[in-house]
């Protein structure tokens, strides 16, 4: 959920950002497979 946050932050803040990266850096976080997180991330 924080990730989601985050990304919407940046998102709002102008900043860019890139969904992929993040769902890497979660897949590191987390013992789930790859596409696991995709309905979180909004992809």
């Amino acid at each position: 959920m924080a990730d989601y946050f985050a990304m919407l932050a940046d998102d709002i803040g102008g900043r860019p950002y890139s969904k992929a990266e993040h769902n890497r850096l979660l897949q590191a976080v987390i013992d789930r497979p790859r596409g696991s997180g995709r309905h979180s991330t909004g992809d």
